[in-house]
């Protein structure tokens, strides 16, 4: 990922606020109620300015926040926002080259971030995401996405050309995401007839692990 968005970074809110007023701050606050209330950890994936941090930590005090993104400047402003919290983590890293460990997050976030990414880099990255969600976290995804409307879908390609002048963007077009058979979605609701869509998953296979250590405890019995 050889993009940055440093040169953005502070007109950033402005800019979005222009082409959409308040709607993708919604999107992105659209499921916090429905986040558990058991949930220790997070990770964000390019959450930029620190606003769906800081409405993570006003919904959950509790949470510790580990927040990637590969521009230092976007950090800083998110780490100002939030008053440098001890809760709050900022990494500066590319995502798909972070190391990250199994089983570390109760939930991770990936608001309209995944559009940044080419098929093939999502497609390497998603795996080493659902690795390190726990079992029975939840993943939280909200992005732009093609419908049956040709001006939403030039809309959406439009965005692309602007962005890519800023910020050398690799990709031209949404990737598929397809999550594993055992991320269920919990909860999912779509704006302007389906080009903004967001999903609330639940990492189901904890559940999946209990039931086989069950059947194995009784073939053992018996």
């Amino acid at each position: 990922m050889k993009r940055s968005f440093d040169s953005i970074a502070h007109p950033y809110q402005k800019l979005e606020y222009f082409f959409f007023g308040d709607l993708l701050e919604r999107v992105r606050a659209h499921h916090l109620p429905s986040i558990s209330p058991q949930s220790q950890t997070a990770l964000l994936i390019g959450d930029g300015d620190g606003r769906f941090a800081e409405s993570l930590l006003q919904t959950l005090p509790h949470l510790q926040i580990d927040s990637i993104d590969s521009s230092s400047t976007m950090l800083e402003i998110a780490r100002k926002r939030l008053d440098n919290p001890p809760s709050f983590q900022p990494i500066f890293a590319n995502a798909l080259t972070h190391s990250y460990p199994d089983s570390q997050y109760d939930l991770i976030a990936l608001n309209f971030v995944v559009d940044c990414f080419t098929q093939e880099q999502f497609d390497f990255l998603k795996p080493k995401l659902q690795a390190t969600l726990k079992p029975n976290g939840q993943l939280l995804y909200s992005d732009f996405a093609y419908t049956q409307s040709r001006f939403r879908n030039l809309l959406i390609q439009t965005l692309y050309l602007l962005f890519f002048g800023a910020t050398a963007l690799e990709t031209r077009a949404l990737p598929q995401t397809r999550w594993r058979s055992d991320f269920t979605v919990q909860a999912a609701k779509t704006w302007l007839n389906g080009a903004l869509t967001s999903q609330l998953l639940k990492n189901k296979s904890g559940a999946n692990d209990r039931r086989r250590e069950n059947i194995a405890i009784l073939l053992r019995a018996d």
